[in-house]
């Protein structure tokens, strides 16, 4: 497929996203490429005005945000997800864009972050991914998720007693952690625990990555 050029990522850092996609197991298609190039261009320019992130360079957005986001491709084994703080759209987005046949919602509170992601969801044509605007607390549906994820939260324990009322029986929340601190796991409520700790080695990025999964206790 030829890249429409006016959103190409340099050769550079085009080639330093798809090896680092090949690193976590994922193989992109020239359409992939090219919607993971229309989301930095967009997001890098609307950056200018809506300080959307702090991070403005193309290679720390692919490496901080992009593969960060990817590298929990491998725990996702059910077909709905929430992501909770979702911000300008990690990591939730980009999985929506690898995973075509899950299904997406994205959460945050913000609105200039949700209006931008409805224009990305435009842009780039996703059909699986819904942008909702709320606080987590006050969002109620009567859909259940078998993942609820986040790399928002301060701590697991605010994560759980925040969203647990979007988790289906069996689901589990993934909690997208950098230092894991045994004190922080202490204050999970007691109905939960921690089923696998991962830690996640994202391609060029040197910084501690860490996954949680938890689940109800039977």
């Amino acid at each position: 497929m030829q890249l429409d050029r006016s959103y190409q990522l340099n050769k550079k850092i085009l080639d330093l996203f798809t090896t680092g996609s090949a690193e976590l197991g994922i193989n992109l298609s020239g359409i992939q490429i090219q919607k993971f190039s229309k989301f930095v261009f967009y997001l890098r320019k609307w950056n200018k005005i809506h300080n959307l992130t702090a991070i403005s360079d193309s290679q720390e957005i692919i490496t901080n945000h992009l593969l960060d986001s990817l590298s929990v491709n491998k725990y996702l084994s059910g077909e709905k997800i929430i992501d909770v703080g979702t911000g300008p759209g990690f990591p939730g987005l980009p999985l929506a864009l690898i995973f075509p046949n899950k299904a997406f919602v994205l959460l945050d509170s913000s609105q200039k972050k949700t209006i931008f992601l409805n224009q990305i969801k435009t842009h780039l044509s996703v059909k699986n991914v819904r942008i909702i605007k709320a606080r987590v607390e006050n969002y109620q549906t009567e859909d259940k998720f078998d993942h609820i994820i986040s790399r928002a939260f301060s701590s697991v324990e605010k994560m759980v007693n925040f969203t647990q009322h979007l988790l289906r029986d069996n689901g589990s929340f993934l909690a997208m952690k950098g230092h894991i601190s045994e004190s922080e796991l202490s204050q999970l409520p007691k109905q939960y625990k921690v089923t696998n700790k991962h830690k996640v080695i994202v391609p060029m990025l040197n910084k501690n990555r860490h996954i949680l999964e938890i689940k109800f206790k039977k």
